[in-house]
């Protein structure tokens, strides 16, 4: 994690109003982007879940076809 310890530390420090002009210090409005964060990985969640589940499907049809070629054989 960073620490700024002084405003000199930051290039810009000049233009800002005080240093807790920023949202990040002022802490405003961040709940909006931990729902959506929390939105997405749970769509992404469940998508990781399915891929999971389609490739089982393939590696259990392919092991049917794998033993069913060597009793062929």
């Amino acid at each position: 994690m960073l620490t700024i310890r002084t405003a000199t530390q930051i290039r810009t420090a000049r233009h800002l109003k005080g240093f807790r002009a920023h949202p990040t210090s002022t802490g405003f409005g961040l709940a909006h982007i931990d729902r959506r964060r929390r939105a997405w990985e749970t769509v992404h969640l469940a998508v990781r879940e399915l891929r999971r589940e389609w490739l089982g499907a393939c590696w259990a049809a392919h092991q049917c076809t794998v033993q069913t070629a060597g009793i062929q054989s």
